[in-house]
């Protein structure tokens, strides 16, 4: 019994720790006996901790924060460490977090500045690293490998610009830090398969929205109407539609019409008009000189060009009736200056035309009646009568003659008379005295055409010839415009070249007349029919008295549209009467 207790004994007193702080048996047993508790194969102090197999006096150092060789040091501390299981860390230089794998340790521990990533592609730079934002710069800020991906958080928007107009697509943006070559900054381009059509386009009639504006054609205010069309009103619902009211649109308006020839637009039964018949065709004088006889002519076209230039000739008045009457040129049916005397015998008599000129006056000294030896009747338009005559010469200076007046018999416009021992006077209508200018007849309204008197030659022997009187014109017609001129001047005064005897110089023929009346009348040229100057006094050919100044003529302006803006003399009659053209 007492053997057993003894070998208990032995066993509860060995030894059971390892060198340090190993816990200790307190039996009664002192024994050192002692036990390997993580059977690591080391006790006592071989084993600082036997709870751990990997702790002993023959372990190797390694990372992991424990003393495992059991020498009293740890880790970094023990010079047997083995350093390849410790971990490795990468400078990070610029301290971004981010190490350069270029620049490594292996410890167990951080050092100071040093991190476990090895991803920082620019270590010098804490803004380039692999969680840095990409920029547009021409670097690598993510790391990636990339520069200047469309990521970048700078990046722009460009827009594809198919047509090269300046001006991109809305619907195909583009990012990208520079701009690519098909692409621009701008997005507001409508229809980027058009190079016409861009904000900076065209508004024209076309049916797009040319100018990306979100209007087309009508609707859109800047509209170039260049490229719209005419279309008149129609007032009065008829398909026919008035000149002189249009608008311009790309698609008809309500209440117009494309038709431009309704003549009454309030009367839906009245669609078109014409004046006469249009037997004589059509006239156009395009360049030259060419003349026409006065009467009634009917033309469905009558067009003088500007620098071309139309006489009229013979005694009647010129009457136009055509569809649409444009002179752009000269017509001319002014009355003939009255010639100069020249001689002692015989007689020099003025320039005969439509008015009339009045005659020189004849004989020697001793020739007191200076008869008119030329004379010319007027025309006949209408009701009444137009005749027109050139006035008598003045009496001789010695001569107690009767008066010689200017002028002529019925509602013709006077002549001046002419000069002999008394001026000759503006017309005015005959009276006592020596060589008075003859009356201005006609009345404004010109319902009766006449031409001009013309001129009263001068008194005494060889006194100057009178001038021819004005023609008359009158053009009825639809459309009649006048850039150029009517010229219904009268002639002036002759005076005197040679011969002995004391004589008078010649009278003015009277003006003509001008009527113009249509539909639309338009007068930016000019209208004359001013009476012609007598003869001025001239010592030198022993002519002592001067001619009268022919009357003026008339002139009369009429229509419904009337537009005169040019040159009128005398002054014009103008009134709103329908013309004397058909309306069908």
């Amino acid at each position: 019994m007492s053997r057993h207790l003894f070998v208990l004994s032995l066993l509860f007193t060995l030894p059971l720790g390892c060198k340090g702080d190993a816990p200790v048996d307190d039996t009664e047993d002192t024994g050192d006996a002692a036990i390997d508790a993580d059977a690591d194969g080391f006790i006592g102090e071989a084993d600082c901790d036997d709870n751990n197999p990997a702790v002993n006096e023959g372990a190797v150092e390694s990372c992991d924060g424990l003393d495992n060789d059991c020498d009293g040091l740890v880790d970094a501390d023990d010079d047997s460490l083995d350093a390849t299981t410790g971990l490795t860390y990468y400078a990070d230089t610029d301290g971004d977090s981010h190490g350069d794998v270029t620049a490594s340790v292996t410890a167990c521990d951080a050092p100071s500045g040093f991190v476990t990533t090895a991803d920082d592609c620019d270590d010098t730079n804490a803004a380039v690293n692999p969680s840095a934002d990409e920029l547009c710069g021409g670097a690598d800020e993510d790391c990636d490998g990339l520069v200047d991906e469309d990521d970048a958080i700078d990046v722009a928007e460009w827009y594809t610009d198919a047509d090269l107009d300046g001006y991109g697509d809305p619907a195909a943006p583009q990012l990208a830090c520079e701009q690519p070559a098909d692409a621009v900054a701008d997005a507001t381009d409508c229809d980027d398969s058009d190079e016409t059509i861009s904000p900076d386009g065209l508004e024209i009639c076309d049916g797009l929205d040319n100018n990306c504006d979100g209007l087309a054609d009508d609707a859109d205010p800047t509209l170039d109407l260049t490229t719209a069309s005419t279309w008149y009103l129609d007032g009065d619902s008829d398909g026919a539609g008035d000149e002189d009211s249009s608008t311009f649109a790309c698609e008809l308006p309500s209440g117009y019409t494309d038709n431009s020839e309704d003549c009454d637009d309030g009367d839906a039964s009245v669609v078109e008009c014409v004046c006469g018949d249009g037997s004589d065709g059509a006239y156009a004088l395009t360049t030259g000189s060419d003349t026409i006889a006065g009467g009634v002519w009917y033309f469905t076209t009558f067009t003088i060009s500007p620098g071309a230039t139309l006489r009229v000739t013979g005694d009647e008045p010129l009457v136009i009736i055509a569809d649409t009457v444009s002179i752009g040129g000269t017509l001319d049916a002014s009355g003939g200056d009255g010639l100069d005397s020249g001689s002692s015998t015989g007689p020099d008599g003025g320039d005969a035309v439509a008015g009339g000129g009045g005659g020189g006056a004849g004989g020697d000294c001793g020739n007191s009646n200076g008869a008119a030896l030329q004379w010319r009747r007027g025309g006949q338009f209408g009701s009444g009568t137009s005749f027109t005559h050139g006035g008598s010469g003045g009496a001789a200076a010695d001569s107690s003659a009767s008066v010689s007046t200017g002028g002529g018999w019925g509602p013709g416009g006077g002549g001046g008379g002419g000069g002999a021992s008394a001026n000759g006077v503006d017309g005015g209508g005959a009276s006592d005295g020596y060589s008075l200018g003859g009356g201005s007849f006609g009345d404004a309204t010109l319902e009766t055409l006449f031409t001009g008197g013309g001129g009263g030659a001068g008194g005494g022997a060889n006194g100057g010839g009178g001038g021819a009187g004005g023609g008359a014109v009158a053009i009825f017609a639809v459309d009649l415009s006048v850039t150029g001129l009517i010229d219904v001047t009268g002639g002036a005064g002759g005076g005197k070249t040679g011969g002995g005897c004391t004589s008078g110089g010649g009278g003015g023929g009277g003006g003509g007349m001008i009527w113009l009346h249509g539909f639309t009348v338009n007068v930016t040229g000019s209208l004359l029919a001013d009476g012609g100057l007598g003869q001025p006094v001239d010592t030198a050919v022993d002519m002592n008295q001067a001619g009268g100044d022919g009357a003026d003529g008339r002139v009369r302006v009429s229509g419904p549209a009337v537009s005169v803006t040019g040159t009128v003399s005398p002054s014009p009659y103008n009134d709103e009467s329908e013309p004397v053209c058909e309306a069908i």
